[in-house]
């Protein structure tokens, strides 16, 4: 029941489809080509590519509508809904073409959408490179205008210009719209384009690491090494992000503002490397410096020079030896301190006595 049913609404949209194809005739050209008939077109700038220094590059999707009498089908299809054909072959369409663009491909397929009241709607999505005469030299903070002009070689189809125009406000992260301007069947987009990409990959970096190895210099003569290391590792992370920022851009006959950057912040962080590195040979230098006396006329003395070339501990008085006298002397005094010390403890033993027995006498004469 259901694959009757099925092959019954594809047939009857089958011969819908006959019915109203067969009273459009699309290879008589003399029968429309004596009807003129009124297109509007609408675009869309979907994408703003990288481009060389001549050139700009964009991702257009054109939309084109126009009304085509002999292909109303509401009584046919009173719901209304609409047929989208994998061609734009099957039926006559605009060929709009864009004179300034060297190079022009398709993306994707064409989409065409016939509506029951006979409009048809044409939507290609387009990649187009045009010409246009740049220079760069304030690369990245470049501006510059890229012009997109239409035409229409087809007889029957009557358009004065673009009727609407749609753009982003910033590119595919690399362009951002200033303005754009529609002169007739012209197109005029003024860039600037965005730094956003260079400045957290190129110059807050190259500051921040030129910064440190300055701060480097101010350390004390003692961490000479710790300079040394600061400044070397700063130079080199430096150089790579310079050239890993370089690899696209495009080259140039004539220096560009980026040039002009490299060139100043590997310079700088160039000489504070040499600077540092002169230091430390004065400090090591400094360090192995043996302090020596010189006396005008001193390098013709030879005793001079032998003192001088002495280590500092053979200046040093050297201890004499203790000879037989001294030990005897030493020891002769420690006797005498000995025996002048018993005798006074003797005297004052016998003066302790003497006062005790004069006391006992007194006492005993008053009783």
């Amino acid at each position: 029941m259901f694959t009757c049913t099925l092959v019954i609404s594809t047939y009857s949209r089958a011969h819908s489809l006959y019915k109203i194809f067969s009273s459009f005739p699309v290879m008589n050209v003399a029968i429309h080509s004596s009807s003129n008939i009124t297109v509007t077109v609408h675009i869309s700038i979907d994408r703003i590519l990288n481009d060389m220094e001549h050139e700009c590059s964009f991702w257009l999707t054109i939309r084109q509508k126009w009304v085509e009498k002999p292909l109303i089908y509401e009584k046919e299809r009173p719901n209304g809904g609409r047929i989208r054909l994998r061609s734009s072959s099957y039926i006559w369409n605009p060929l709009i073409t864009i004179l300034n663009a060297f190079d022009m491909r398709m993306i994707g397929k064409e989409e065409v959408q016939l509506h029951s009241n006979g409009m048809v709607e044409l939507i290609q999505k387009l990649w187009v490179k045009t010409i246009e005469i740049h220079e760069l030299h304030s690369f990245p903070f470049d501006e510059r205008n890229c012009s997109l002009i239409f035409h229409n070689e087809d007889l029957r189809a009557q358009w004065t210009g673009v009727t609407s125009i749609t753009v982003p406000k910033v590119g595919w992260g690399i362009w951002v719209v200033l303005g754009c301007e529609r002169i007739g069947k012209t197109i005029v987009l003024s860039l600037r384009r965005s730094i956003t990409m260079w400045i957290w990959t190129l110059y807050a970096p190259t500051t921040l690491l030129f910064v440190c190895s300055w701060l480097s210099l101010w350390a004390t003569s003692n961490s000479a090494k710790n300079r040394f290391v600061i400044s070397t590792t700063s130079f080199f992370t430096v150089l790579i992000i310079v050239i890993s920022n370089n690899w696209g851009v495009t080259r140039t006959s004539y220096l560009k503002a980026i040039d002009i950057w490299n060139l100043q912040i590997v310079t700088f962080v160039f000489s504070i490397v040499l600077q540092s590195v002169l230091i430390t040979k004065a400090v090591v230098e400094k360090q192995k410096t043996s302090k020596r006396i010189y006396n005008f006329g001193d390098e013709c003395n030879e005793k001079t020079q032998w003192f001088n070339e002495m280590p500092y501990y053979a200046h040093l008085p050297e201890r004499q030896p203790t000879t037989l006298i001294k030990i005897k002397s030493i020891i002769c005094g420690m006797f005498h301190e000995e025996v002048y010390y018993g005798n006074l403890l003797l005297v004052s033993l016998v003066t302790n006595t003497c006062q005790k027995k004069t006391k006992k006498e007194r006492s005993s004469v008053e009783h």
